[in-house]
C-alpha cells in the first residue's frame, strides 16, 4: 500500500496520509510515531523516562526539555488538571518570546516541527509535530500552567471574541457598501443609458 495513503482506525476508510480528521465518519486518525523518541532535538543529549504531574514524560538528561505526546499534552494543559494543582502559582509572569533557532526535528519522525505561542498570547513558544507530540525546552511547562492559572485562557478566548467582533463589523460595512452601489446601479439604469442609442 502506498506510505501516502491512511486507514481510518474507526469506520476503516481509506484516506491520503495528510488527511487527520475522515471524511466518512469524522473520526480523527493518528499517525503512528515511527519510533521512540531517543535523541533530544535541543542539545542532542539522551532521552530518559521520567514521570511528571503524574504522567510519564520522556526528559532530556542534558537541558531538562521534555517530550510530551499529543494525549498528555492535552491533559496537562487542560484547566482541569492545572485548577486541581495547588502547587502551580496564580501569578504569570510574561517572558519575551525566545530568538528563533531555526525549526527542530521531531525526535520520533524526524520531520520538522512547527514553532508556536501557546494560545497567541501566552509568550511561551514551543515546538509541535502534528503527528507525535510537543517539545517543551525547561521551565515552560511550568510557564504555561502559570499561565492557564492566572486565567489566561479566559483572556485568549476575549481576545479572539473581540477580534471576530471587529471581523464582523468590518463585513458588515462591506456589505452596507455593497448594497449602496446596487441602489445607485438600479436607480440611474446604466443598461438603459449604455443600449439607449441602440
Amino acid at each position: 500500500m502506498d506510505a501516502t495513503v491512511m486507514t481510518c482506525p474507526h469506520c476503516g476508510h481509506q484516506t491520503h496520509g495528510f488527511v487527520r480528521i475522515c471524511p466518512m465518519c469524522g473520526g480523527e486518525i493518528v499517525k503512528a510515531a515511527l519510533q521512540k523518541a531517543s535523541t533530544c532535538p535541543r542539545c542532542g543529549g539522551p532521552l530518559e523516562d521520567s514521570d511528571c504531574h503524574n504522567h510519564h514524560l520522556v526528559k532530556c538528561s542534558r537541558c531538562s526539555g521534555l517530550w510530551i505526546p499529543e494525549r498528555d499534552f492535552e491533559v496537562l494543559t487542560s484547566e482541569r488538571d492545572v485548577y486541581r494543582d495547588d502547587n502551580v502559582p496564580t501569578a504569570c509572569v510574561r517572558n519575551p518570546p525566545p530568538t528563533a533557532d531555526g525549526y527542530l526535528p521531531c525526535p520520533c519522525c524526524g520531520s520538522r516541527m512547527n514553532r508556536l505561542n501557546f494560545k497567541r498570547i501566552s509568550g511561551v513558544v514551543i515546538d509541535r509535530c502534528r503527528d507525535c507530540g510537543w517539545w517543551l525546552d525547561a521551565g515552560e511547562l511550568e510557564s504555561i500552567r502559570a499561565f492557564i492559572a492566572a486565567g489566561g485562557i479566559e483572556k485568549a478566548q476575549d481576545k479572539q471574541i473581540l477580534q471576530q467582533h471587529d471581523e464582523l463589523r468590518e463585513l458588515a460595512r462591506s456589505v452596507d457598501h455593497l448594497e449602496f452601489m446596487q441602489k445607485v446601479i438600479h436607480r440611474w439604469n446604466f443598461k438603459r443609458w449604455l443600449f439607449d442609442g441602440f
